[in-house]
């Protein structure tokens, strides 16, 4: 690793230093999403200054960066952790818990504290071969050259197989961007909700006190109306997380399709007051009520969200209005 790369890669996590520092599970959930997403543009750019620029993103870059031993195993797993969070969170209808905080922040303080320290131990060997090139000047009647080039390639190989082995554990149980859960949410997004609620089964399973896979088995649940199923997934979500504002907005939407209007109301507001600015809980809030006959308040809440189908759900609730005199 060039000091020049070194210093390119420091400067560009020193510019997200500040939106690092202040990360913390106590502050606003959309303050703190907008600067994961920040911070880990800025371990992107940093990842890229040290290969010298390149076209790369995501797991990708990360596997470049690693297969060129510029960052060691631990950084490139918690850098792919930060990499899954950064995925989720922007996702509008996703808030970032205090794992997610914390992941972030200390993937973008791993990767710092390499930088500073140095090369990692792993790439010296690299740099010795490569700054032993002239040796190929050297006669043909030399007897070294041959041996240098032997464990060179075995080196590249055992990386290669090293690499594959680290991509393939990412992929059926790493935290990364492509763990059950992680495809759970592409399949739900690409309309397959068979095939999400098997992932999301199958995250449960590996994640006992995760609850947001129980939030999207409770929200298919719900949307192919088996609500006992969608009831005991989303009790067992807000158990796991009873901070989760995702979590109570699902109880509420299934308290809701159900006409349990007033309880659908207190989970709404449960919800809000975990997540003030989400626009789905608020808008439906406004529904409840309106189903309620609090057309006042509900309009209020309406007004808040802004445009969105709640208005429709809300005006069915609401009495005709007078006819013009």
């Amino acid at each position: 690793m060039s000091s020049a790369r070194q210093r390119a890669a420091l400067s560009a996590l020193d510019a997200a230093r500040p939106k690092a520092s202040r990360l913390d599970p106590a502050r606003n959930a959309e303050e703190n999403a907008a600067d994961i997403i920040d911070v880990w543009s800025a371990v992107e750019t940093a990842l890229r200054s040290l290969l010298g620029g390149s076209p790369l993103a995501g797991q990708a870059l990360i596997h470049e960066a690693r297969q060129r031993h510029l960052i060691t195993f631990e950084q490139a797993n918690q850098l792919a952790a930060s990499l899954a969070v950064r995925d989720r969170v922007q996702r509008t209808d996703y808030t970032p818990n205090s794992t997610d905080v914390v992941t972030a922040r200390d993937a973008y303080r791993a990767l710092e504290d390499g930088l500073m320290a140095g090369p990692t131990p792993e790439a010296e060997p690299v740099a010795a071969v490569t700054n032993a090139a002239p040796v190929a000047q050297a006669p043909a009647t030399t007897v070294r050259r041959p041996y240098r080039r032997i464990p060179l390639i075995l080196v590249v190989a055992v990386v290669l197989v090293i690499a594959g082995l680290v991509a393939m554990w990412y992929f059926v149980w790493g935290p990364g961007s492509y763990s059950a859960y992680n495809r759970g949410v592409a399949l739900y997004g690409n309309s397959s909700p068979v095939a999400a609620r098997a992932q999301f089964q199958r995250a449960a399973e590996q994640h006992p006190n995760d609850a947001r896979p129980h939030i999207y088995l409770g929200r298919i649940a719900r949307e192919e109306r088996d609500y006992a199923t969608a009831r005991r997934e989303l009790e067992t979500a807000i158990r796991l997380d009873p901070e989760s504002a995702l979590a109570y907005r699902e109880m509420g939407s299934l308290m809701l399709v159900t006409g349990n209007y007033p309880l659908a109301r207190n989970f709404y507001v449960r919800s809000i007051e975990r997540n003030g600015s989400d626009p789905i809980a608020l808008g439906y809030l406004g529904c409840a009520l309106a189903r309620m006959g609090r057309v006042a308040e509900a309009l209020r809440f309406i007004e808040r969200a802004g445009q969105g189908p709640w208005q429709q759900c809300a005006a069915a609730g609401m009495p005709p209005m007078p006819p013009p005199t």
